[in-house]
């Protein structure tokens, strides 16, 4: 809710606004993004401080530069800054993937991640150009990436990492990662020994991994989920495009978990029920759940979001 500035990111003015959020103390990290929209697409920001109503806790993140379409320049991360002290420092990472010594295990697809750790997350890293290999994730090679100069993420203790299932040869065994900080020395190990496929075992093309030599309770252990999900026997009930659930449970939230309809193989159909296992992070005891209906290439086209085409009855 804006509480002053009602012109909003103007020349020279202060912008208040106020904020109702779950505690995120002690401040870490800011990330900023600007969208495209209206007719001025750039934005030079100074600084912004946050204070928290109850405690009174303050911090400064200070920016000092363009956000701009030009150069996709649109996000920004900015260390908390308390009593004139930056909480977090930069880092760099170097990131050895290793690809899996088994038929097929290479990939044509374009391969991303993100690092988690005590602060926070890292933005999206595509892994785009290989310090070792030109064609990179190829069977039984190591592929060695580089990310210089973005916010520490202190202790890492997970990764995610997926693929965008492009190309001919789109199925990927991954053996492991590991991610070496620069600026502390340390290694964090990563094991997978996974295909991120829609073809192989649980079709799954996102993987979530525990860092290596952590203490491994209930709480961060990984588990299988089995749902089934019941399509209605009312008229028109089906539907030919996708849907994906995400967990939300007392611990965390799960990752998407993807229901795919293809050609070869129909599910959501009138009156069936369909079984599915996935596996992730244990999210503690579940809260509740989102489902949500996804437009499929294979599907017919959905001209309007009330039409029979995109809609679907699940029980």
């Amino acid at each position: 809710r804006r509480v002053h500035g009602e012109d909003g990111f103007e020349r020279g003015k202060v912008d208040i606004m106020k904020l109702e959020l779950e505690d995120v103390a002690p401040f870490r990290k800011m990330r900023v993004t600007m969208d495209t929209k209206g007719s001025r697409t750039e934005w030079y920001l100074e600084s912004i401080s946050l204070c928290s109503v109850e405690s009174r806790e303050m911090a400064m993140f200070h920016c000092n530069e363009w956000f701009s379409k030009k150069g996709n320049n649109l996000m920004k991360e900015l260390p908390a800054s308390v009593k004139g002290r930056a909480v977090v420092g930069k880092t760099s990472y170097k990131i050895l993937v290793k690809t899996s010594d088994v038929m097929g295990a290479g990939t044509d697809a374009n391969v991303s991640m993100m690092i988690f750790g005590e602060n926070g997350e890292s933005n999206v890293m595509n892994l785009k150009d290989s310090v070792t290999h030109r064609n990179k994730f190829e069977r039984n090679n190591t592929d060695e990436f580089a990310v210089k100069d973005i916010l520490s993420l202190g202790e890492l203790t997970k990764l995610r990492i997926w693929h965008d299932n492009s190309g001919l040869g789109a199925s990927w065994h991954l053996n492991s990662v590991e991610v070496n900080d620069e600026g502390n020395g340390k290694t964090y190990r990563f094991h997978c020994n996974k295909w991120l496929s829609k073809t192989h075992e649980d079709k799954q093309i996102t993987r979530e991994l525990t860092c290596e030599g952590k203490a491994l309770g209930t709480e961060q252990a990984v588990v299988v989920y089995e749902f089934l999900i019941q399509t209605t026997d009312k008229k028109d009930a089906s539907t030919s495009h996708n849907a994906f659930i995400i967990l939300d449970g007392e611990l965390r939230k799960s990752k998407e978990f993807l229901i795919e309809n293809s050609s070869s193989k129909r599910v959501l159909k009138r009156g069936q029920a369909d079984p599915f296992k996935f596996q992730c992070e244990n999210v503690g005891r579940i809260r509740g759940l989102y489902l949500a209906h996804l437009e499929s290439s294979d599907g017919p086209v959905i001209k309007q979001p009330t039409s029979r085409e995109g809609m679907w009855h699940c029980y």
